[in-house]
């Protein structure tokens, strides 16, 4: 072996060249011309390899499907990002995700394609015993069982610190010990999914520069088609932003090398005023929606999702006399019209007669409340809509904004019984105007 040449072709029917050189050992196609394996050229170490030739299309036999695992979110060999500003429960859903994945059906409006999936879930925050935690609830609120989840396997912090990246933010290196013992992870997992948890922690260095990240993304994207299993890559937004691909923390190429990128937002004032939700209670419903798709346009439609609140029975008296409130996503559930921040009969009755009680008597001092805030603030009187929800914020205690959004649809209603009314006021100096006074059917003795 010691005197053999540098480089040397193997019998022609294995259609592959024998490298030797400097203790290395490569083995490469041979070079055709003709599509056969006859005419291979020599390939001497130091010299550029051969061009790949390119290829007709190959239009006789229809393309296969692509492999999507998870609705259009996750695809086999693909990259997917799913990035969010922090608090916006990107975790939470990549757990509903993953446990959808795991029993087989679809727990939040995703679909999934082919059965049950296994998961590899690598966390570079939380330890095994968090994650724990969190799988438990989200088992609790889908009424799971323990074997519905069997398919998951996780990484905890605690377990392993996964890192990618080495050197500094001048010269950063990929770190390919850690490539490898990706590799080693998902292969021993059998994963069909993998999701990365968040992204930031595993390249320490180097998470600004474009070229830099545009070849790790390449080399997980290569991982991806090598062992067949879809990536999700969890990622934060920068600080301030909100809404767009731009606010993808990092280097824009963490968007651009990834096949699809979503981003989570809370549901507004328009959205929850259509669906009776209150201000309070917005944050808590959430939905996915597209920044960027490449393979398969955005969806139509968009679900929303609740983020809901799990009880463990945990609870270890006298120290912990109650179990842990953990958080979990399920669908959003819109309430039945009407119902939305529903008083109680007894909170009613005292915030209907305290508000009369006052419309009353600014109506008696001769400075009747003004309907709307229009107006309001120039003559020096108070608009009836901010005075009723004061009104409602003494008598249940609750957020300011909750109460100015009950005091619409209050308002509304003793218009409508005729327990207020609007009519033509005169003004200490003889003007006249439109103000809120009391309706025909009040009680006298309020």
């Amino acid at each position: 072996p010691d005197r053999a040449p540098s480089s040397f072709k193997l019998p022609a029917a294995t259609g592959l060249v024998l490298l030797r050189h400097s203790g290395l050992e490569l083995v490469r196609p041979l070079h055709t011309q003709s599509g056969t394996l006859g005419g291979a050229e020599q390939f001497h170490p130091g010299a550029s390899p051969p061009a790949p030739l390119p290829r007709q299309l190959n239009l006789g036999t229809v393309p296969p499907h692509r492999r999507w695992l998870l609705g259009s979110r996750l695809v086999r060999g693909e990259n997917s990002v799913l990035a969010a500003p922090g608090g916006r429960a990107k975790s939470s859903i990549a757990v509903a995700w993953a446990c959808s994945l795991s029993c087989g059906r679809s727990l939040v409006g995703e679909r999934v394609y082919g059965g049950p999936k296994r998961v590899l879930y690598v966390s570079t925050e939380d330890s095994a015993e968090e994650l724990n935690r969190r799988f438990y609830s989200a088992m609790i609120v889908h009424s799971l069982q323990v074997t519905d989840l069997g398919n998951i396997q996780v990484l905890g912090v605690d377990t392993m610190r996964l890192v990618l990246t080495a050197g500094s933010d001048k010269s950063p290196m990929v770190d390919q010990a850690g490539i490898s013992t990706l590799a080693r992870c998902i292969e021993a997992a059998r994963a069909d999914v993998v999701m990365l948890d968040p992204l930031g922690a595993i390249i320490p260095v180097g998470l600004n520069d474009n070229g830099f990240v545009a070849g790790l993304m390449g080399q997980l994207k290569a991982l991806a088609v090598r062992r067949d299993f879809a990536l999700l890559i969890i990622h934060h937004f920068k600080k301030g932003s909100d809404g767009s691909a731009e606010a993808v923390g990092g280097a824009s190429a963490i968007v651009n090398h990834a096949r699809a990128v979503f981003t989570v937002e809370t549901m507004g004032e328009r959205d929850g005023s259509a669906f009776g939700v209150m201000p309070s209670e917005r944050w808590r419903v959430l939905r996915v929606i597209d920044l960027k798709v490449n393979l398969a346009p955005p969806a139509t439609g968009k679900d929303w999702l609740y983020l809901a609140s799990a009880i463990l029975p945990n609870a270890a008296p006298p120290d912990y006399p109650n179990g842990e409130s953990v958080q979990a996503v399920v669908c959003f559930k819109p309430m039945p019209i009407g119902t939305a921040g529903k008083l109680d009969a007894v909170s009613a009755t005292r915030i209907e007669a305290e508000f009369i009680r006052i419309v009353r008597k600014a109506q008696d001092a001769g400075a009747a409340l003004y309907v709307s805030k229009f107006g309001a603030k120039a003559a020096g009187i108070s608009a009836a809509p901010m005075v009723l929800a004061e009104v409602i914020r003494s008598v249940t205690g609750r957020s300011s904004p909750d109460c100015a959004a009950l005091a619409g649809s209050i308002m509304e209603d003793l218009m409508t019984r005729k327990l207020v009314a609007v009519g033509q006021v005169t003004t200490p100096n003889r003007h006249k105007r439109n103000g809120l006074v009391v309706g025909s059917n009040a009680p006298p003795n309020v």
